[in-house]
């Protein structure tokens, strides 16, 4: 007799345990990365503070971006030096997501989508938007917090920070996940506009190219913001609720990100 247990019947066979399909992993659709080695308790720590690191420097591009607005530098200038920073940040992550094995399709389709705009806003017709490609690494802040004090081996060992880290996490990734599709989308509002008043700015295809980028990009941020939320929450063991706090993030990313979007003095590309 065969010392696996009772199984399920199959042309005439007996199924052990082992070869029924096993559960998946509520987050295995989601985030599939491509396991290159075992890392080392040592090798995650160091991914973990090499991308903490990017993201306080990204952090700091942002504050800096708007004391330069404040200072009343040009457009040119401050969305220069913004994104140039960025983009060298955004090659570091990438090197060190690959080397440690920790890039998913979601990392390669946003590190590429995020060089293709940056390479747009050179082009004459993009370039009026370029202040939206700044506005939009703004998910850097609830980036920080989740290597910082949410993620398992993450940099802090303060339980009282961790716990604070753990309840503003999912606040800001809302405000900031609102904040980014509606200037996403505001940016296509205004191209369309600008098509129908002010047609003979550009050719009839760069209207639409404007237009059509315009509407791609927002959709897929909120595609990738969509997955990642998925991959985040359950990690972290947070159940999204409806509650006082979490309507007021999704409404004040809203309201701020329409608001980037209408503002003249951050719109116009030469102040």
């Amino acid at each position: 007799m065969s010392n696996y247990p009772r199984g399920r019947q199959g042309m005439g066979k007996v199924i052990s345990p082992d070869e029924l399909p096993k559960k998946r992993s509520p987050n295995e659709d989601v985030t599939k990365y491509k396991v290159v080695k075992k890392l080392t308790q040592q090798e995650k720590n160091n991914f973990g503070t090499i991308q903490l690191f990017c993201y306080i420097l990204s952090v700091s591009c942002q504050v800096l971006y708007c004391i330069h607005y404040i200072w009343d530098y040009s457009s040119q200038q401050r969305i220069y030096y913004h994104l140039s920073s960025e983009v060298i940040i955004l090659l570091i992550r990438f090197a060190n997501e690959y080397y440690y094995g920790k890039l998913a399709f979601g990392d390669y389709m946003h590190h590429y989508s995020h060089l293709f705009a940056t390479y747009l806003i050179t082009l004459n017709c993009f370039e009026p938007f370029a202040y939206l490609l700044c506005h939009l690494q703004i998910l850097h802040f609830p980036m920080l917090l989740w290597y910082y004090g949410v993620r398992q081996n993450c940099y802090t060992s303060n339980k009282t920070v961790q716990k604070l880290c753990h309840q503003l996490f999912p606040l800001m990734w809302l405000f900031c996940m609102m904040y980014r599709i509606t200037s996403g989308l505001g940016g296509f509002g205004i191209a369309l506009r600008e098509y129908v008043l002010f047609h003979n700015r550009f050719t009839f295809m760069e209207h639409m190219a404007r237009m059509a980028v315009l509407l791609f990009f927002p959709i897929t941020l909120l595609v990738l913001d969509i997955n990642w939320s998925k991959y985040f929450f359950p990690t972290m063991k947070y159940t999204l609720k409806l509650s006082l706090a979490t309507a007021l993030a999704v409404f004040a990313g809203c309201y701020c990100g329409l608001f980037v979007v209408s503002s003249p003095t951050l719109f116009v590309w030469q102040n």
